[in-house]
C-alpha cells in the first residue's frame, strides 16, 4: 500500500532534499510539497494523508497554526514538526499541542526516515482501528434498527392476538427473539382454530377436552379459562360462555376404549350426516368428542373413529375437524418443548378460587406428569392457603402412580402434619 506524505516548508531546496532522501529509502510512498500552510491546507482538503511533515516557522501561518488547523480536521494524522537548532522549548510545545515527533535541523536523514517509517505505521493503524469502529457502528446500528423493528412486531401481533382471544397467552410471548415464528404460529391458529368454520363453543370444548391427554396442562388451563369467560372461546366474542359445573362435567367423561368404545362408533355411522353440530352435553357430541379423540391420540381404534366422523360430520366438516386437530397437536408440542412456560395470573386465581376444578384439571388420570404441573401446583398452593385460612382444604397435589407412569393420583391437603409430606412428594 502506498503511503501518502505531504512535506510543508516554505525553503523549496529543504523541499527538495527531504523529497530525494524518502524517495531512495522508502518504497511504496507518493510525496507531496508545499511551501505554505495555506496551499498544505487546500491538499489536506481533497487528500487524506498518511503523514504530514512541516516547518515550524514559517512566513503567514506558522506549523504550530497548521497543525491546529489539521488537528480539527484529521485528528488521527500523524503529523511532524521542524525546528531550528535551539529551539528545543518551542519543539516541546508542538509536542504537547498535539504533535506526532519534532525534528531538529539540521536533519539527520536516518532518524528523520525512522520517525516517519513509526508515522505511516501508526498512521494504517489508525485506519484499521477506525475501520473496525465503523463496522462495528454500522452492525450495532443494523441490529439495533432489526431488533426495534422485531420489537414492534411482535408488539402489534401480542396487541391482535389480546384483540382476538381478550386476553395476551404467554403461549404467544415465548421465543421473543424470533417473532416470525410466533407470528406464523399465530396465524396457523386462527386459520386451524380460530377461524376455523366449526362452531366456537364445539372447539373451545373439543380443545379443553383433547388436552385432558397432554402431560403439560398449560393448554387446559389455559383454554377451561376461555371456556368460562377469562377471555373469549375460540376468539369470538359472541360465543355463549359455559359454568365451572360445564367444564367439570366435561372434563369428568369417561374415555371408552376396546369393546365400550362400539356404542360411541355406531352412533356415527348409523345416523344421516348432521345438518349442523350437536349442542354441548348432547350424546352426539359426546359421541363425536370420543372418535376425535381416538383420531387425535392415533390409537388402534382411530381407523373406524376417522370413518365414524367422515360419515357424522361430511366432507367439508370432517377436513375442518382434522385441520383443527392438528393445531391442537401443534399447540401441544409446543408447551412441551418449552417448560419456562407459566400459566397467567387469571388462570392462577381460577385454580386457587375453584377447588373441584383445580383438582379436575390437575389430577386427570388421563394425562401424565411432568415438571410443569409440579411448578404449577407449586404456584397454586401457596395462593389458595393466602385465600383460604389454615385447617381449611386446599388445592390437590400431583403424585405420581408407580405401577404406570402416565397415571396421576390426588393427594387431599388437610391440617395435618400429613400437608408437609403430600407437598413434598414427587
Amino acid at each position: 500500500m502506498t503511503a501518502r506524505v505531504l512535506l510543508v516548508d516554505d525553503d523549496p531546496l529543504t523541499l527538495l532534499g527531504l523529497t530525494a532522501t524518502l524517495e531512495a529509502r522508502l518504497q511504496h510512498i507518493a510525496i507531496d510539497t508545499c511551501e505554505s500552510a495555506a496551499s498544505a491546507l487546500d491538499k489536506i482538503a481533497v487528500i487524506d494523508y498518511d503523514v504530514i511533515v512541516s516547518d515550524l516557522k514559517m512566513p503567514g501561518m506558522d506549523g504550530l497554526a497548521l497543525m491546529e488547523r489539521v488537528l480539527t480536521l484529521c485528528p488521527t494524522t500523524p503529523i511532524l514538526l521542524m525546528t531550528g537548532h535551539g529551539d528545543h522549548d518551542l519543539g516541546v510545545r508542538a509536542l504537547k499541542a498535539g504533535a506526532y515527533a519534532f525534528i531538529e535541523k539540521p536533519i539527520d536523514r536516518e532518524y528523520f526516515t525512522a520517525w516517519l517509517e513509526r508515522a505511516i505505521q501508526l498512521r494504517r493503524l489508525n485506519r484499521t482501528v477506525e475501520e473496525q469502529n465503523r463496522d462495528l457502528e454500522r452492525a450495532v446500528r443494523e441490529r439495533t434498527a432489526e431488533l426495534e423493528q422485531k420489537d414492534k412486531a411482535l408488539h402489534r401481533l401480542h396487541t391482535e392476538v389480546e384483540h382476538r382471544v381478550g386476553v395476551l397467552p404467554n403461549f404467544f410471548r415465548l421465543a421473543p427473539e424470533t417473532p416470525e415464528i410466533t407470528a406464523n404460529l399465530w396465524a396457523f391458529a386462527r386459520f386451524a382454530y380460530l377461524d376455523n368454520l366449526l362452531p366456537s363453543l364445539f372447539k373451545e370444548r373439543l380443545f379443553v377436552y383433547l388436552s385432558r391427554f397432554c402431560e403439560v396442562r398449560y393448554c387446559i388451563a389455559r383454554h377451561v379459562g376461555f371456556l368460562i369467560g377469562s377471555g373469549r372461546p375460540s376468539g369470538d366474542s359472541h360465543c355463549l360462555v359455559q359454568t365451572v359445573e360445564d367444564v367439570i362435567r366435561l372434563i369428568r367423561r369417561p374415555f371408552p376404549r376396546a369393546k365400550n368404545l362400539e356404542p360411541y362408533v355406531s352412533q356415527c355411522t348409523t345416523c344421516e350426516p348432521l345438518s349442523e353440530l350437536p349442542p354441548p352435553d348432547s350424546r352426539m357430541e359426546e359421541a363425536i368428542f370420543v372418535c376425535a379423540t381416538h383420531a387425535f391420540l392415533q390409537t388402534p381404534d382411530a381407523p373406524p373413529c376417522l370413518e365414524a366422523l367422515k360419515r357424522v360430520l361430511g366432507d367439508s366438516r370432517f377436513h375442518y375437524l382434522t385441520v383443527f386437530l392438528a393445531f391442537v397437536r401443534t399447540a401441544h408440542y409446543w408447551t412441551r418443548i418449552h417448560p419456562e412456560l407459566t400459566i397467567e395470573e387469571d388462570i392462577e386465581q381460577l385454580l386457587a378460587t375453584h377447588e373441584e376444578l383445580a383438582e379436575c384439571l390437575l389430577s386427570d388420570p388421563e394425562a401424565g406428569t411432568c415438571e410443569n404441573s409440579r411448578k404449577l401446583m407449586d404456584e397454586v398452593i401457596p395462593l389458595r392457603k393466602t385465600q383460604k385460612g389454615q385447617g381449611e382444604r386446599a388445592v390437590p397435589v400431583l403424585g405420581i402412580d408407580h405401577d404406570s407412569r402416565h397415571t396421576l393420583h390426588a393427594v387431599s391437603l388437610l391440617n395435618e402434619p400429613s400437608i408437609l409430606s403430600a407437598e413434598n412428594s414427587p
